[in-house]
């Protein structure tokens, strides 16, 4: 496949979070790609930068085919839906078919699965294996990728990583790089407190070796003989301290990264009371970084019976 669009050291932030650091990102013609990440890492930010909404802090999109038609749907707002009068999926399947339809080489699409059921999520699936462009989407309905994606572009700590295959396929690529990556990391560990426990040994050695020097001086009352042959010992064992200090210092410098695990969300649930109770309710929520909006004046409520 060649080549849509490439380009290198991209990077994106608003005051002084920097959300998107150096990125190289490269997409060919005709492939189907999930990008993934957590809330906030600015995933809506790149698909922005990639059509031309936003500007980028360094670094331009190179489009190696000119005059490239993007077809683009952002996230749905709750505020347009309410004004639309439409239900949720149907304000969702409203924008995806005037986004499908319309001409384009790129299809790029920003959560295209909110508000649908499964009956939408199927049709948007059978659509998307239709395509003969290339698609790049947003999303973190897994099954869905499942069905769609060709590769997984994962966006964590402002830097990318690119996995072959659906999203099934990253999650075990994912898995396989994070049990490697604590190995490494245990036994560098256990490489640091080796030469950590080395260099506290020959400080002792030398410590007593300065020690010994003064004291065998003013036992024989050979001042500066005895001196500076004791002092010869205890500078050599100052030059192994620096030796291993310097090899501590440079696998500190290219030390592994103690693995992040994903953080796990536990719930309690107690047997509710029979009636109608609201359980949850939110109203006007909104998040920020500096002047970028991820959602804004968004509503939910939530009732058991």
């Amino acid at each position: 496949m060649s080549v849509l669009v490439r380009r290198r050291n991209i990077s994106k932030s608003f005051g002084e979070f920097k959300l998107i650091q150096g990125i190289d990102l490269e997409i060919k013609e005709n492939e189907v790609i999930g990008i993934v990440g957590c809330n906030g890492c600015g995933k809506s930010t790149l698909l922005e930068m990639l059509v031309g909404r936003i500007p980028t802090d360094s670094g331009q999109w190179k489009w190696l085919r000119p005059h490239c038609q993007v077809s683009y749907m952002p996230q749905v707002a709750n505020e347009e839906i309410r004004q639309q009068r439409l239900s949720c999926g149907e304000q969702t399947k409203k924008r995806l078919q005037r986004a499908l339809y319309q001409p384009h080489e790129l299809l790029v699409l920003d959560e295209p699965t909110n508000h649908l059921d499964q009956k939408g999520i199927q049709w948007l699936i059978q659509m998307i294996r239709k395509e003969k462009g290339t698609v790049i989407i947003v999303s973190h309905d897994r099954y869905f990728l499942d069905q769609c994606a060709q590769r997984i572009i994962e966006l964590e700590n402002g830097k990318l990583q690119h996995f072959l295959g659906n999203y099934s396929d990253y999650q075990m690529e994912k898995k396989k790089q994070l049990e490697a990556q604590k190995h490494a990391y245990m036994i560098q560990e256990k490489r640091q407190q080796k030469i950590k426990a080395e260099m506290a040994r020959l400080k002792n050695w030398s410590q007593k070796a300065h020690e010994d020097a003064a004291q065998k001086a003013i036992e024989t009352g050979n001042k500066f003989g005895g001196k500076e042959h004791n002092r010869a010992k205890a500078k050599k064992r100052d030059q192994q301290i620096k030796s291993k200090l310097k090899r501590l210092e440079k696998m500190q410098e290219e030390s592994i990264e103690k693995p992040r695990e994903q953080a796990k969300i536990q719930f309690t649930l107690e047997k509710a009371e029979k009636g109608n109770k609201r359980i949850l309710e939110v109203k006007q929520l909104g998040k920020s970084y500096g002047n970028k909006v991820l959602f804004a004046d968004s509503h939910y409520s939530r009732t058991t019976f």
